[in-house]
């Protein structure tokens, strides 16, 4: 969550979550806008082929930490392999 929040350029938690339950439009900006961004590092877009955004989730699952992937409570790589069969 940490990670997320810098990304949407905010400081401090409180901020964060203040802004989030406030429903503020510049929290839904800011998180437009980080999303474009994170896709466009790994070469698509939302304009790109859902198989080519797949593919793009797939290395970002390959880069995280096993650390972080089994704290995730989730198998995000299957469901990714399930999503681009």
């Amino acid at each position: 969550m940490d990670a997320y929040m810098r990304a949407l350029g905010y400081q401090h938690g409180y901020e964060f979550r203040k802004a989030r339950e406030a429903k503020d439009p510049d929290f839904f900006e800011r998180d437009r806008l980080a999303r474009i961004k994170l896709l466009a590092k790994f070469g698509v877009s939302r304009e790109h082929e859902w198989v080519e955004i797949v593919e793009a989730f797939k290395r970002m699952h390959a880069g995280f930490s096993e650390r972080y992937k089994a704290c995730c409570g989730f198998d995000a790589w299957s469901q990714l392999e399930s999503a681009s069969a």
